[in-house]
């Protein structure tokens, strides 16, 4: 009878040359899962980061921001003041509803305008043949004003804190909005730096908030830089 050699390892066991054959093989095996395993994983996370992309890409909307300062007008007395503004923004993206653009999460009341940074309006044209004290008696109105060299008065209306935007109807209406200045020795007007809040609501019912960023000025009338903060 042939007596099987022994083999030990560094611990001590001692191995048949087959079990030690085995248990190399066991080993190579298990290599070989840990590989695929491996490959596995990774192909699940490129296949994840590439459906979040694509799930992402599905909510991506593009903002085109202008906001043209029209006039200031300013109390020497108490020495308060603000900016009318034309507030323009444009939204394009898939299966959007509309937008909610906010200056400030507070309500903001009609008769503590002169409290507020900033509030939202809505311009509406004034025809010639409208009786004025009609428009006068509109409890939103705030005054008119003539934006460029344009013929026609425009009515202000107030809003409020937030003006909302449907998708579809982008073009339908001119909103405004005015921010509370200070004048300076040199006496231009200034304005300090506000946060909007764009709430995008989808037709899924899911929404997303960006952010638009308003910079600070020292001469509010030579131009007002507003971007999407990333």
């Amino acid at each position: 009878m042939n007596e099987q050699k022994e083999f030990v390892d560094s611990k001590g066991r001692k191995y048949t040359a087959e079990e030690l054959k085995f248990k190399h093989n066991q080993k190579k095996y298990q290599r070989k899962i840990a590989i695929i395993a491996s490959i596995l994983s990774l192909f699940i996370i490129i296949l994840g980061i590439y459906f979040q992309k694509i799930k992402l890409s599905e909510y991506q909307v593009d903002f085109k921001i202008d906001i043209v300062p029209v006039n200031v007008v300013y109390d020497t007395e108490n020495g308060k003041g603000h900016v009318n503004t034309e507030f323009n923004i444009e939204f394009e993206g898939k299966k959007i509803e509309s937008i909610v653009v906010s200056c400030s999460k507070d309500i903001i009341k009609r008769e503590e305008l002169s409290k507020a940074d900033a509030y939202f309006i809505e311009y509406s044209k004034i025809e010639k043949t409208v009786d004025y004290k009609k428009i006068k008696s509109n409890d939103k109105y705030l005054g008119s004003v003539r934006i460029g060299n344009e013929e026609d008065a425009m009515a202000m209306l107030f809003i409020g804190n937030s003006c909302t935007i449907d998708y579809g109807k982008q073009n339908d209406a001119r909103y405004g909005l005015n921010m509370n200045v200070i004048e300076n020795d040199n006496g231009k007007f200034a304005i300090k730096e506000l946060i909007l809040d764009v709430t995008v609501n989808y037709l899924d019912g899911t929404t997303r908030v960006k952010k638009i960023k308003i910079d600070a000025s020292e001469n509010v009338l030579s131009g007002i830089n507003a971007y999407l903060e990333l």
